[in-house]
Formats: structure tokens, sequence, C-alpha cells
């Protein structure tokens, strides 16, 4: 059975689900600095802001359970599709490398992108059930806005990823400290 038939045999009547088509998946974020390079052009001609999330997902499975890279890249594509079931359609939605994301949002400015990324992560965290193991995404993002934080896609990729890392690394920090206090 197609999945285009499967979901037609659970949409209610006189409704056809559309289904679900990969997402552009890029190999580098240079790449992806070209990508939001052309979507940046379009901004720049109307005066309109643009912001670029960044998100990083470590997978993890439960504890004594092995993930194979089968399994593994299933988990993606399950993030993928609730990633991009919860942007604006006019939202641009990428799988960068193995285990990053980016959402192009335009005309959306700095305040908006701290909104949105802060849905994300409630919408993306979670267990998911996958080929049988139960799996669970730790999640990092960060955000950049053109124009406060670069003129180029190169820059604005470069800043969410940065303040992804930085993100991570604040969890960490917290995660460790937190740890330390208890013993």
């Amino acid at each position: 059975m197609s999945e285009t038939q499967r979901l037609s045999d659970a949409a209610p009547p006189g409704h056809r689900p559309i289904p679900f088509t990969d997402i552009l998946r890029l190999d580098s974020p240079q790449a992806l600095g070209q990508q939001v390079s052309r979507q940046l052009l379009r901004c720049r001609r109307q005066s309109a802001p643009l912001s670029v999330i960044w998100i990083e997902a470590q997978l993890h499975a439960r504890a004594g359970s092995d993930c194979p890279q089968a399994t593994r890249e299933a988990m993606m594509q399950a993030l993928s599709r609730r990633l991009r079931n919860r942007v604006r359609g006019s939202d641009e939605v990428m799988r960068v490398g193995e285990d990053g994301f980016a959402v192009v949002l335009p005309l959306v400015g700095r305040v908006e992108a701290a909104l949105v990324q802060a849905r994300l992560l409630q919408a993306l965290k979670g267990s998911y059930g996958v080929d049988g193991l139960q799996m669970h995404a730790e999640l990092h993002l960060g955000a950049a806005t053109f124009p406060d934080a670069g003129h180029s896609g190169t820059e604005l990729v470069e800043h969410a990823r940065h303040s992804c890392m930085a993100a991570s690394t604040m969890a960490r920090l917290v995660q460790t400290s937190s740890h330390s206090l208890r013993m």
C-alpha cells in the first residue's frame, strides 16, 4: 500500500491528505549559506527581516539499546516531518549534514524568531517510537536575524550555528552543575 493510499484511508470523507515530501537535504553549512543568500535577496528588495534557526539533534535510544543507522535515519525523518508540520508553508526547512536542521523564516524578525524557536523546541522534544525502539532527541537551537546578525547567507548561518553551540554548552554546564549539587 502506498503512502498516499494509507493516508487517504485514514482521512475523513471529502478530504485528501497531502503526502509528506522529503525536505531539502544539504551536505554542509556552506551549501545552506547559499540557499539563505537566495532568500536574503528577496528580503533586501522588500526591506524585510529574515531569520535562520539552526537545530542540532542528538539522538538517544533507551539505555541498553543499540541504535542502527537505519533507525537513526528513520528518527531523523520523524523529526523532519514534525518540524515541517510546525512552521508556515512559506518557511523553508532543510536538513543539513547528519544531525542538523535549518529553518529559514522570511519576514520574521528577532523577537518573532525567538518565539518560533521556543515553540519548535517544545514541539520537537519528547520520545519517538521508531522501528520498535523508544528514541529521544536532545535538541539545541540557535537563531540569527538579518540585518542584526549579518548581511550574507553565510554570516547568518554561522551566527545561528554559533548561537546553537552556545546553547548546547550552556545546557551541558547547567546539567553538570546540577549533577554536582546533588552529590
